[in-house]
């Protein structure tokens, strides 16, 4: 069920459909969430509208998201449907370019700088926002001539954490999030017919693209030593189904020296978990690059929706991994830094 408002903040509906295609649901640690669906044309629905989909059921309605219109186009062969791509609410800061053209000040903490934000985003669009910081929030001087690796060493320095930068992303070892009593356990050499699927590598050897320094003559250029290796090569092989009460498919998507990305994909009820959660994953006789016992974060979950069958699909990982985008100017600041947390979206 999809609940259409006219406006981002809106309270006044403008229109509720049901929905009969596949929904899709997806959700980052270091980014906002996406929904996609197709509705009926709604007249007066355009991008920015609010949109809310709930999942019905014979109790009450339960909101499985909220957010904006991002993107709408008509359905091919189908002028009386739309293709709707909605963005949750983390991303309204995003949205507004107002907030992206602001330049650092000389000495002003990472805080003040959004506090500042806020304050010219409010005044613009006569909204009453809030930052509510916790008590670990960080005080960067972000300065002139800083370079990305200055800041994230004071990050490792006060988080007492550190950091290491794998195909783009700086990826900083500080396990977040409520520990589960989950054991998701692959075994390549158990004999189980009836829930072999198979495990299969997409990862591949690329690039570090971080940009560390910028000459005088605009030359990008990067720090070599902070790049780990990918590896690949990891074949099919045979899995077991631990204690999940379906058969799981699962995947490695990112291998390397320090930081490993697992996706496994399974049927909505086998587990509970949530981004930021840890779970315990255990993979075994396997080879020696995939082979892995510990604990992983959620960094990515996924929900489809396809008329009565629902399912789910974690991406895992040993390390917390962000984009490093979240100090480049102001963009992509996120709540799930736990540095700052955004009140008052809805």
């Amino acid at each position: 069920m999809a609940r259409l408002y006219p406006h981002v903040f809106s309270k006044e509906i403008l229109a509720q459909r049901s929905i009969t295609s596949q929904i899709s649901l997806e959700q980052k640690i270091d980014d906002f969430g996406i929904a996609k669906c197709e509705i009926p044309l709604i007249p007066g629905l355009q991008e920015d509208c609010k949109i809310e989909l709930y999942e019905v059921g014979t109790g009450e309605d339960h909101l499985v998201f909220s957010g904006f219109i991002y993107e709408t186009k008509p359905l091919r062969k189908r002028w009386d449907m739309l293709e709707i791509t909605a963005r949750d609410f983390k991303a309204i800061f995003q949205k507004r370019k107002a907030l992206t053209s602001r330049n650092w000040k000389e000495g002003v903490t990472l805080e003040k700088a959004l506090q500042e934000l806020l304050g010219y985003y409010n005044e613009k669009y006569q909204e009453q926002r809030t930052w509510s910081c916790f008590d670990a929030t960080l005080k960067i001087e972000v300065k002139q001539g800083d370079t990305y690796a200055d800041l994230f060493g004071e990050i490792c320095e006060k988080l007492e954490c550190y950091r290491t930068v794998i195909d783009g992303q700086v990826i900083f070892r500080k396990q977040l999030g409520k520990k589960l009593d989950t054991t998701l356990m692959y075994d390549g050499s158990a004999s189980n017919p009836g829930n072999i699927t198979e495990i299969s590598s997409v990862a591949t050897a690329t690039a570090c693209n971080i940009i560390l320094v910028e000459d005088s003559e605009g030359k990008k250029t990067v720090n070599a030593d902070f790049f780990d290796g990918i590896v690949s090569g990891v074949g099919e092989v045979s899995v077991r189904n631990g204690n999940l009460e379906e058969s799981a498919q699962l995947k490695a998507k990112k291998l390397s020296k320090r930081q490993r990305t697992y996706q496994v994909s399974i049927a909505e009820g086998s587990i509970t978990a949530e981004v930021g959660d840890i779970l315990n994953l255990d993979v075994r006789n396997t080879n020696h690059y995939f082979n892995f016992q510990g604990e992983v974060i959620v960094q990515g979950k996924q929900i489809s929706y396809n008329n009565a069958t629902k399912r789910v699909s974690y991406t895992l990982g040993d390390e917390l991994v962000y984009s490093y985008g979240f100090l480049q100017r102001q963009k992509n600041l996120t709540q799930e830094i736990r540095l700052l947390k955004l009140k008052n979206l809805t």
